[in-house]
């Protein structure tokens, strides 16, 4: 009898055994074919959470996410398979834990709007970020360009008679900021030789700066005056985890046997978007940088605009977007994120030919929320100022005469 209970025994063992294998290749089946596309959260009223989304080579991208952007894929957790990884463990279709914690899907739409009023009486996150710019150097107490040697000096402005830059401009280098993470630097200089002897004399002129992080621009700024370089350093601060990249700008001038700088910066992964009339004073040129509000979301591009032929020093435009019209910022808004922390809306912006009344600037905000009227800015600057017009829903003939004027940025 004892045989024969031992015998069934292990039967049912087996039989168990089977279930368990068939019910775990249904799960692993059923893990491998699911969608984790979509947004996921602790708490579906939370203003933050995990951002999953096809990326390369059949992997999926988790990014953490709140109102002010995500993190750029594979920077806040490496590009999965899920299904195979240990960090992830699949509960269902729409439960996954993530090191522990465990995630609902509660969007399909993996750019859903976070806004901390869904949190309604919960206290929000106290986040603290980090100052990227941290451990830059300051140009302003330590200048770079220290040597003033004549020969250096008249060879560099022999070389700026003889070039001729390029109107569409060109990738001259790029600098590591990262391991595999490295940003392109530009000229307008693409003569490889010409711009490879500038680098090396500007270089002795400010030895303190490295080399291989210049680019240079050679451009006419004012009416009557000789062609100036525009000196761009890349500069990445020290942080051994979270480094960035800031462009320092001077604008270099040979006079003779000797020369003048002027600086701006340091902006944020920044480039030269272009150089144009621009503003009240007619016969100058101003140098449009193009830069960014963070490197880990989804950023707000700006540009600056700044004048250096202004009296005295190099001078940025400053802007404002407030209804009450009383702070003003060296940032133009050039392309928006959404992602809850700006409007979801392209952005179209065009210059105007410089005049003493204006205006200068128009942009159109083409709003891509069903709930918020298209707007139309028109911007007139007073003293490095820009103050604006605002016109929503339609615009006026005037605005539409003006804007077949204006020339796109």
């Amino acid at each position: 009898m004892l045989d024969f209970w031992n015998r069934m025994g292990c039967v049912w063992i087996q039989r168990a055994m089977l279930l368990l294998v068939v019910a775990a290749l249904s799960l692993s089946a059923s893990a491998e074919g699911a969608t984790f596309a979509g947004f996921w959260k602790s708490n579906c009223t939370d203003a933050f959470g995990i951002q999953i989304k096809p990326g390369n080579d059949k992997l999926w991208s988790v990014s953490f996410c709140g109102p002010g952007g995500c993190f750029p894929p594979g920077q806040w957790m490496p590009n999965t398979t899920i299904t195979t990884d240990p960090s992830y463990k699949v509960i269902d279709e729409r439960t996954l834990e993530i090191k522990g914690t465990r995630y609902t899907k509660c969007s399909d739409d993996t750019n859903p709007k976070l806004d901390y009023s869904t949190m309604k009486d919960r206290p929000a996150p106290q986040i603290t970020y980090a100052d990227p710019a941290v451990g830059l150097p300051d140009y302003e107490k330590n200048p770079p360009f220290t040597n003033h040697d004549p020969r250096t000096i008249a060879t560099i402005g022999e070389i700026i008679a003889s070039a001729k830059p390029s109107l569409s401009g060109c990738v001259s280098g790029s600098v590591r900021v990262w391991k595999d993470w490295n940003v392109k630097i530009y000229s307008n200089i693409c003569d490889k030789a010409v711009l490879k002897d500038l680098r090396t004399l500007v270089g002795g002129l400010a030895p303190a700066l490295d080399q291989s992080h210049l680019s240079l621009w050679l451009v006419s700024l004012d009416v009557g005056k000789p062609p100036v370089l525009l000196v761009n350093h890349m500069d990445v601060t020290p942080t051994v985890t979270s480094p960035y990249p800031f462009l320092n700008l001077w604008r270099l001038r040979i006079d003779g046997d000797s020369y003048s700088v002027r600086h701006a910066g340091a902006f944020l992964n920044g480039r030269i978007r272009a150089v144009r009339p621009f503003g009240e004073q007619t016969g100058r040129q101003v140098v449009f940088v193009q830069h960014v509000s963070c490197m880990e979301c989804e950023p707000t591009v700006y540009i600056t605009p700044i004048d250096f032929e202004a009296e005295g020093d190099a001078k940025p435009y400053e802007f404002t977007y407030s209804e009450r019209h009383d702070s003003f910022d060296a940032t133009l808004e050039y392309e928006l994120p959404g992602m809850g922390h700006t409007v979801d809306a392209t952005v179209e912006t065009r210059l105007l030919p410089p005049s003493s009344g204006g205006p200068h600037l128009l942009q159109f905000f083409h709003m891509l929320e069903k709930d918020q009227s298209d707007e139309w800015w028109t911007f007139t600057c007073r003293a490095y100022r820009c103050d604006y017009t605002l016109e929503k829903k339609t615009t006026t003939a005037e605005f539409l005469r003006l804007w077949g004027k204006g020339r796109k940025l």
